[in-house]
């Protein structure tokens, strides 16, 4: 991973928040760049001329995001310290969630990074919410939930949960680069959620990631609550993991929402470790 983007709302407050807290730390550890988007929910003026190298525009399918200015410069200001004391190369962009572009803009941005950080604490709500949707079904990215005191992924434990599902398939490939040199990795799959259709398939990714130099384990486990999302995050908890990788939205939006889903138990629980997403 080379670029990553952290999404950080200026209501916020005085911290920087847990996303660009664990970005600057996953940026350090990977020697990545990282990329701060601060969204106010204002309009923001013209920039002024003069601003520090890292606070910088960029042009996404023909829309300026602006630099910093005004209580997002603020912002920006904060992070390009922590990222420089870091050590991390840090760009800071700033764009305003009134505008009607706005999720056009967000979904372009997130294209050309490797994968989107969010804030979490307690349920998501709106709009962030509909931020988190617009990136996984729109931008071919993943993304992480990051709450407080979330730990990178360096050489720690990475729970996959695993249901032959084509976004199941899809976050492997995408977090496969944080699997590399993890101390541990499980497979994991709710065996009485939903039938899968070739039993020996969690076996299969643990040799598939053994080519890969990745030591994996396979453990099936037994629904134990009425929302399979908590018993993933249950049992993620319960082997200490730095993340839950899984697939965000096995479905279309309207399918999800009539049926429900685990991502949709995700996004409603008040999570305790970060979770990786794709979809």
């Amino acid at each position: 991973m080379r670029d990553l983007l952290s999404v950080l709302p200026v209501g916020t407050g005085g911290a920087l928040g847990h996303s660009t807290d664990y970005a600057i730390g996953l940026a350090k550890a990977r020697g990545s760049h990282l990329t701060v988007l601060v969204v106010a929910d204002e309009a923001i003026g013209p920039a002024p001329q003069e601003r520090p190298d890292t606070m910088q525009g960029d042009i996404v399918d023909g829309l300026l995001i602006s630099a910093c200015s005004g209580l997002s410069a603020q912002k920006g200001e904060q992070l390009a310290a922590a990222a420089k004391s870091s050590g991390t190369e840090c760009t800071v962009l700033s764009a305003s969630s009134t505008s009607p572009n706005f999720r056009q803009l967000l979904v372009g941005t997130a294209q050309v990074r490797d994968v989107v950080i969010f804030d979490v604490e307690g349920p998501l709500q709106q709009p962030m919410l509909g931020w988190v949707e617009a990136i996984l079904f729109g931008s071919g990215r993943p993304i992480v939930l990051a709450p407080f005191g979330g730990r990178p992924v360096i050489n720690g434990t990475i729970v996959f949960a695993w249901d032959e599902s084509r976004s199941a398939v899809r976050t492997l490939h995408d977090i496969l680069p944080l699997m590399i040199g993890s101390r541990d990795v499980v497979v994991v799959s709710v065996i009485d959620d939903k039938q899968i259709r070739n039993p020996g398939s969690g076996d299969w990714i643990c040799s598939y990631l053994a080519r890969w130099g990745v030591t994996a384990r396979f453990q099936p486990i037994s629904r134990r609550s009425e929302k399979v999302g908590v018993d993933l995050l249950d049992f993620a908890s319960r082997m200490n993991a730095d993340v839950l990788a899984m697939g965000g939205f096995g479905h279309s939006r309207e399918r999800e929402f009539v049926f429900g889903s685990a991502t949709r138990d995700i996004l409603q629980s008040n999570i305790a470790i970060p979770v990786f997403l794709s979809h």
